[in-house]
């Protein structure tokens, strides 16, 4: 069975509804959609990678976390495999181990992992076929409604649309098919960052009685992130920031407002992670903010009180200053850090819940919408600025090229109906947006249905009860 009847079939066994037909005309059209060529007879190989440090039992390559974590192992990992591959003269496609000494790591590496001998093991992939053929359309295609399909073809074009920009460390994955610039499009404010980037993913798509073709979709977005860095010096260019500000400057010596400025703090920073800058290879999660300041906090240390400042530099070896709160952490038990021994990690997506903590929050809100909310022919034209950058300039188009893939230069062209406006009725009287090409009609003269008022005497609520293609019916309270 050759693919057109494959797909065919598919449609029917799906009982997918043929396309609808009653327009008045069809225009060309063009969607974020763009088209993957590839070379007859492509074939790659999938190997299962496994790192670990084994005398621990820990891997590296397993296990989850939030985006900061996982960003973090995946740059450890990232440069143990650059090490392998550097200093490995011919990897045996049977499968190959061997062992990475700290002496060959770089130095936050060699501490992430305390100073640990690792084990790189790569081996031809279990769980799926070794080999994968880039031209196994079918394979992509769900047979049944209830079954699901195989996502090995459009993952490998996933990935390699994103690999040699995370090689040449210029951008960052954070999520599924999501690649932000490492440069920072602007700075929000001190803690706040937004970088650009492009969503993508990869559908199987078919024009027509064109037969089925892998084809990416893109989207291109502006996201605020957490700063990375230290927390401790983050926290002071907030409060200098706020001491700054014209209305209501904060005042260090008002104690009150000093609370405030915590409580907004804590709120803003709970759930994000940080690595301790003593012991990079502890990563924890912000929990809370205490009410005390640092010089206010002592533990109880071989039967005596020490204080937290005297702690952290006896047994830290750590120099902290005691008029900030401390981070408290409840995951797994009952700890404080200082906030200067916390180094936020990077690429950390700040939630939509955060943004109406406080107005400076509502204002980044609304710069971000702004950002993001622009004219569809700009949309388009940044959208085919990425697609050129993955598909015809630079590195990406040269690292594809050597699997036997390359990426159309033009927008996948659709066919838009277009379809007869609905009648507008206004008591006795219709309005026909059919009568101009715009599709506008008037309000005024005979399709008044608006009445000044000068008090308000009367009121009516009306909610839809029943909505269909011609008609609204509604239920409605009057008093």
């Amino acid at each position: 069975m050759d693919l057109a009847s494959f797909v065919a079939n598919l449609k029917v066994s799906a009982n997918i509804p043929p396309p609808a037909t009653q327009f008045l005309s069809c225009q060309n059209g063009y969607a974020n959609i763009y088209a993957f060529i590839v070379k007859p007879g492509a074939v790659v190989y999938r190997y299962d990678v496994e790192i670990s440090d084994k005398t621990k039992d820990k891997s590296l390559t397993k296990g989850g976390g939030d985006d900061g974590k996982r960003g973090l192992l995946r740059d450890i990992c990232f440069e143990l495999v650059k090490d392998v591959f550097d200093n490995t003269q011919d990897l045996n496609r049977s499968g190959t181990t061997c062992e990475i000494k700290p002496d060959r790591m770089t130095p936050f590496c060699r501490k992430f992992l305390r100073n640990a001998t690792i084990t790189f093991e790569l081996q031809p992939c279990k769980g799926s076929a070794h080999e994968l053929n880039l031209n196994d359309i079918q394979s992509a295609l769900c047979p049944a409604p209830h079954m699901q399909a195989d996502h090995s073809l459009r993952a490998f074009f996933e990935m390699l649309t994103s690999q040699s920009f995370i090689n040449a460390r210029t951008h960052r994955l954070v999520g599924n098919g999501r690649l932000f610039e490492e440069k920072e499009a602007k700075r929000l404010n001190d803690a706040i960052v937004a970088h650009n980037g492009v969503a993508k993913g990869v559908r199987i798509i078919a024009n027509g009685g064109d037969k089925p073709v892998p084809a990416i979709v893109a989207e291109v977005k502006t996201c605020a992130f957490f700063a990375k860095g230290n927390l401790g010096e983050i926290a002071k260019r907030m409060i200098q920031s706020a001491m700054n500000r014209r209305v209501n400057p904060l005042r260090p010596n008002d104690r009150k407002m000093m609370e405030g400025f915590w409580s907004d703090f804590g709120h803003l920073y709970k759930g994000v992670s940080a690595y301790l800058t003593y012991a990079p290879s502890r990563v924890i999660v912000i929990d809370s903010i205490t009410t005390r300041l640092v010089s206010e906090i002592s533990f109880e240390v071989e039967g005596r009180d020490l204080p937290m400042v005297q702690y952290f530099a006896e047994k830290k070896n750590v120099r902290i200053e005691g008029n900030m709160p401390a981070v408290r952490q409840h995951v797994d038990r009952d700890a404080i850090y200082p906030l200067q021994c916390l180094e936020i990690l990077p690429f950390q997506r700040v939630s939509l819940d955060k943004m109406q903590l406080t107005d400076e929050m509502a204002r980044i809100s609304s710069d971000l919408l702004k950002a993001n909310a622009v004219a569809p022919d700009v949309r388009s034209e940044l959208i085919k600025e990425q697609m050129r950058r993955i598909g015809k300039d630079g590195e990406c188009a040269k690292f594809m090229f050597h699997f036997g893939v390359k990426l159309r230069g033009d927008q996948n062209n659709v066919q838009i109906g277009l379809r007869k406006l609905p009648v507008i009725q206004f008591g006795n009287v219709q309005a026909n947006p059919n009568d101009n090409e715009k599709g506008q009609f008037d309000v005024r003269g005979p399709l008044r249905y608006l009445e000044p008022s000068d008090v308000l005497r009367s009121w009516i609520v009306a909610f839809p009860r029943s909505v269909s293609q011609d008609s609204f019916k509604y239920e409605y309270f009057a008093y």
